[in-house]
Order: structure tokens, then sequence, then C-alpha cells
């Protein structure tokens, strides 16, 4: 069954589309939820992110020459119906993450893309395998007149060196795109907050100041004129939910021209804005790409829980947060983060779980069912890791791929 999701809970012709998760699936991750993390929280160590297998690809506008608009909407709506097929054909239910199934959704990304001449990937650097799709940097480089930038987004979040290992990363694998920067708050990079969640939470508020604003303008302008792109153009920015696309945009404008939400799905049609006579922005809704299976080095992971952690699923809509805490638990010290003491939490350390944390995050939070007279509100204490998760209190940064290992030489040596 497909779970319409919007802002205000309502339908529309663009709200985004996931396949609602059977009940069974839930109650199962439910129960895992009591079971021990297995290992005391984490103190540094950042974990190592890989999409699993090959490509899912991504549905492509059907041309029919000479067909009415209602024969090319039926040919799309065909060929659109044939892929999500194939991809759930392909895929075990329990290793495919959500991702859109809404037609109208996907045009707005095609007529972005086509009426493009820079076609920029925005990426939170927190997770860059993750946002950039590889079928979507195929489907952009296919095409060759059409220039590609990947802007990594919230890098005041994670440090200079693993930024650089990033950079070095992405170049290797995506060779045909430039790389770019960008910070809403208007930090340097550095990974420069610290504390626990409360401090970075009011950290995380500060806007990004005039001269941001016009240092990021001026890149973009720099950046079209780097790709070649001499006469007037048109610089489509392309993306996942919650990669910072839409606090970029407003950077470039100069002004509030989107609102910024959580929730996939927020921004409804592409839109477009002219800087200049020769320069013209066009935004594209934030779409969810698929995933079969991810890989998170050393834990358990399912890719539900790394799409909830990266805002890549409405907060309101997951039904259970405990799978997102264990994988939590694994990169950051939970604890320390949100100043519970060993006391607070009744579990001995090796018999502690996801469970029993948010327990503990509850009782000190006074979240109680039955309008706090009933038991703890396990729910919502998850519910808001979750959410400090996605908006960066609590910074979950998955390090780079090591580079690949040179091949021996086969000469012999002496």
């Amino acid at each position: 069954m497909v779970q319409q999701v919007s802002r205000g809970g309502d339908t529309n012709r663009l709200s985004t589309a996931f396949v609602r998760e059977h009940d069974q699936a839930v109650q199962a991750r439910r129960l895992r939820g009591s079971e021990p993390f297995g290992c005391a929280a984490a103190a540094a160590a950042p974990l190592a992110f890989e999409p699993a297998g090959e490509s899912l690809g991504l549905p492509t506008r059907a041309r029919v020459e000479g067909a009415s608009a209602a024969a090319q909407e039926a040919a799309e709506r065909t060929a659109f119906e044939a892929w999500l097929a194939s991809v759930h054909g392909g895929c075990r239910a329990d290793a495919l993450s959500p991702f859109e199934h809404n037609l109208e959704v996907w045009r707005q990304l095609w007529r972005v893309v086509e009426r493009s001449d820079v076609v920029c990937i925005v990426a939170d650097v927190r997770n860059p395998l993750l946002h950039v799709p590889a079928a979507l940097y195929e489907h952009c480089a296919a095409r060759p007149s059409l220039r590609l930038v990947i802007v990594l987004s919230k890098v005041d979040l994670i440090s200079r060196e693993a930024l650089e290992r990033w950079r070095e990363a992405l170049s290797r694998r995506f060779p045909r795109a430039r790389l770019a920067t960008f910070s809403s708050k208007g930090r340097e990079v550095g990974g420069s907050l610290g504390g626990g969640v409360a401090s970075r939470r009011k950290a995380l508020g500060a806007p990004l100041s005039a001269a941001g604003r016009r240092t990021v303008r001026e890149y973009v302008e720099g950046v079209a004129e780097a790709c070649g792109v001499r006469d007037t153009v048109t610089v489509g920015f392309v993306g996942h939910p919650n990669v910072g696309k839409t606090s970029l945009l407003n950077a470039l404008v100069g002004r509030k021209v989107a609102s910024v939400s959580r929730t996939p799905g927020h921004t409804k049609h592409l839109q477009t804005w002219e800087l200049t006579p020769r320069l013209t922005i066009c935004d594209s809704p934030g779409l969810v790409f698929p995933v079969a299976g991810v890989r998170v080095h050393g834990v358990d992971a399912s890719a539900r829980a790394v799409y909830e952690c990266c805002g890549l699923f409405p907060i309101a809509q997951v039904r259970e947060a405990l799978s997102a805490v264990r994988l939590l638990w694994h990169a950051l010290d939970l604890p320390r983060m949100y100043n519970l003491r060993p006391a607070e939490l009744d579990d001995d350390e090796d018999e502690l779980s996801p469970f029993g944390f948010c327990a503990a995050l509850a009782e000190r939070k006074g979240y109680r069912l039955a309008r706090g007279r009933g038991a703890l509100d396990i729910h919502r204490a998850g519910l808001e890791v979750l959410k400090d998760c996605v908006d960066g209190a609590v910074c979950l940064a998955f390090a780079p791929p090591a580079p690949a290992a040179a091949a021996p030489d086969p000469r012999p040596t002496g």
C-alpha cells in the first residue's frame, strides 16, 4: 500500500509517496529494540557507509513522437510502473529502502534536468555516498553538454580533514562532477560545534550573514563560468530532502524564497528565480532515490534506519525509532550528549538496550503517555533523538571510504 506524505498530513498531486511497511515488520523491530546494544556507547570513530549492490536506476521520461499530451502521459505512467515493478521484484522487501513512488514528483526532476545547462546535486556532507545517487549521476553524465556539480552542504558539521578526504573520495567516484561546499550557518569547516545536544541546538540556529550570502551567490556564478557556459545559463538544483538545498537557494537569492522543513516533499514543484539577466536558478522537490540494502561496516543496520537518520523519511511517519537509536549508539556517545548519568540508565552496561536508553531519556524529559500520568513515552523520546540527528544536534557523520589499494607491481625485483 502506498502511503502519501505531506506537511499537514493532507494529500495532493505532488505529495511524496512511500510504500507503507507491514505491521509485522515494524513489530519485529520494536521487539529487537529491547535487545542489548552489545557494546558501550561509541566515543569517536565514525561509521563507514556503502550502498550495497548495483544501482537501481531511475525512471526516465518515455518519448512518443507526435503523441498527444494524454498519450505521452500514459506512456510515461506505463514506463514508470514498469520501473517500480522491476525495483520491487528485484529486491527483498526488508532490504529495500523507502523511496519516491509518485510519478508527478519524478516529473519535476525530469523537467529541471532537461531545462538546465548546469545541474547541482546537493549532498549533506555527513553521508555524501547516500545523497549522490549513482543513477542520478549517470543520468546527468550521459548528456555531454550538461555540466555537473556536487555541492557538499553543512560542511561546518565535520572536520577539515574529513572534508578533504570526502573531496578525494568523491573526485575518484564521480570524475565528471566539480565539487563545491556550503554551510547555511555561516561557520567555517571544522566541526566546531562541541558540547551536548542543548548547546548544539542553540548554535545551529545561527543565520547565514549577508556577506556569506554574497559569497555563495558569487561562487555559483563562478561555477557556471568555470563550467564553460558563456551565454544565458540555467542552473538546476536537485537532491534528496533535508540536505540543505532550500537553505542554499535562500542564500543565493538573498531572501527567504522557500521555507525549510524536515518533512520530505515539503517543496512541492520546481521553482525558478532570475539572479541576473544571464543566470537563472531552478529548484526541484527533494526526491528520495531507492537503495537495495546498505553496508554500515561493523554494524547491523537496515536501509530504513540509515534513511531515517539521514532525514529521508518524515519523522512524524516513523513507526519505531529504536532501530535508528541503535545505529546512533554505535557512532556517538549518546549518554554524554544527553547528559544522562549512569545511575539514570537502570540496566547494567552490558544489558542496556535502545528501549532502556529511550526510557531513561523519557524519564529525564518527563515524557509520559495519558497526559503525563501514564507509562513512559518511549516512542517520543526516540523520535526526539532522531529529530536531533536530522538537525545536526546529534551529528551522525559517516567516514569517507579508504582509497583502493594499488595493485602490486608484477615486475620481478632484484
